[in-house]
């Protein structure tokens, strides 16, 4: 699933010196091109819940699927949980040089659909136990920043940007949340767009 260009050594040595000096790559294309799009499609069809914060300090609203990976489905998601928990799980472990373990609660990643309106505000992950997150992009087509519904890393809660990410197509954004103050979040979605991701965690093992 992952795409060969990734597993290459030289590859993999060159992202690891990347992660080295900022401990957050996006790398593009994440995924074999046929496994992308079938993932896309796959999402498409399951139902989206409405997702909204019972309380503060975080505040967010999107659509939100998810579900825990059968040992024996040849789904499209199934087979991606599986996927994440092993072969990214591997490849991950390579790239940060962090010895990582699924997560214990699962399901190990989460389709989100951010449409107008949709936003995710600044937090950090910290203090749940995580390593590394990961955000796997299937969205077809860019936008401009104007737009809103870009992942921006903040140098404090309140800001200011220090680096802003396009929604993006079979991208896979990887970066550490060990520590407190790595704050990032999605910004407004002002248009009648569709940013789809799927994503998840990795813990320490």
């Amino acid at each position: 699933m992952l795409a060969a260009d990734l597993r290459r050594p030289e590859r993999v040595r060159a992202l690891r010196a990347a992660w080295a000096t900022g401990e957050a790559l996006r790398v593009a294309p994440a995924l074999e091109d046929d496994a992308a799009l079938a993932l896309l499609e796959a999402v498409r069809r399951e139902p989206h819940a409405l997702t909204l914060p019972d309380a503060p300090p975080i505040r967010f609203q999107y659509w939100k699927w998810t579900g825990a990976p059968e040992p024996a489905c040849e789904h499209v998601l199934c087979r991606l949980g599986r996927w994440a928990q092993t072969d990214l799980l591997a490849w991950a472990e390579e790239v940060t040089g962090l010895a990582l373990a699924p997560p214990p609660e699962g399901p190990p990643c989460a389709a989100a659909l951010f449409t107008k309106g949709g936003y995710l505000d600044a937090h950090d992950d910290f203090g749940r136990g995580r390593a590394v997150a990961y955000v796997l992009g299937l969205t077809p087509a860019p936008w401009p920043e104007a737009d809103g519904g870009w992942l921006e890393f903040l140098a404090a809660q309140d800001g200011p940007t220090l680096e802003a990410r396009a929604p993006g197509w079979n991208t896979l954004d990887l970066f550490d949340v060990r520590r407190p103050g790595r704050w990032h979040r999605v910004t407004v979605l002002r248009e009648h767009r569709e940013r789809r991701t799927i994503a998840g965690w990795f813990h320490p093992r």
